[in-house]
């Protein structure tokens, strides 16, 4: 799901944030798994503000199929940024939109909280009831308000996902990935820069000594680095 109310027209750098979204998406879609099935619903991107349909201004604009990056970039570059966020919403018809996988992951891209009033615990217990498996991850893009990254995570971590945050278009890029590729090889150093562990995430934890560590992940092709962490 990609935000594409108003506020994705404000500056970031030299672009906007859209311009930078578009450029992460074509990014991200060309590093996805060719076995993956991929849709896309987009928000805000129809109804001005001041219309009465801006809180229902949400579209799948590319229905769940085997991926096809050129699809997914002509329509999302086909799109301008314009009304509302009805995050709540948008989320609350992927069970709609998967209800032929009966599951899937779902992947919230917004700059801004729900501004439609939308209440994310009785939209868990409308997904849950749905009998389609929705799992959503949300990446915050830009966000910097701790009330609406706190509010955005319990929504996600309801479903069983994730909240993301990202400031840039690079981290914009890893945070998707990382939302979008389940299962993800890791790496971890000691201070010496050797490797003392690796592994697939999800599997069964490392014991480590006590000390500082690097951790390197890999999803997707894009290398993620963390550390150092004391364990």
């Amino acid at each position: 799901i990609l935000d594409a109310s108003g506020s994705m027209k404000l500056p970031l750098g030299k672009k906007t944030r859209w311009a930078t979204a578009l450029d992460v998406l074509n990014d991200v879609v060309a590093k996805l798994p060719d076995d993956f099935n991929v849709g896309l619903r987009v928000y805000g991107h129809r109804e001005a503000s001041t219309s009465p349909k801006a809180c229902t201004d949400s579209q799948l604009v590319l229905p769940l199929a085997k991926l096809n990056r050129a699809a997914i970039l002509a329509a999302a570059n086909g799109l301008k940024p314009r009304g509302e966020t009805p995050l709540v919403y948008s989320v609350l018809q992927t069970a709609s939109d998967l209800k032929t996988a009966r599951a899937g992951t779902v992947i919230v891209i917004t700059d801004g909280e729900e501004s439609c009033k939308g209440d994310p615990p009785a939209a868990v217990k409308q997904l849950q009831a749905s009998g389609v498996d929705v799992t959503l991850n949300v990446v915050g893009f830009t966000l910097t308000d701790k009330k609406v990254r706190g509010q955005l995570t319990t929504f996600a971590e309801a479903t069983g996902g994730r909240y993301y945050a990202a400031q840039s278009g690079e981290a914009l890029a890893r945070a998707v990935l990382m939302a979008a590729v389940e299962k993800f090889s890791y790496a971890i150093f000691d201070v010496s820069g050797r490797q003392v562990a690796s592994g697939e995430a999800g599997a069964s934890p490392e014991e480590l000594p006590p000390g500082d560590y690097k951790i390197a992940v890999n999803a997707g092709g894009e290398e993620v680095t963390a550390g150092p962490v004391t364990v």
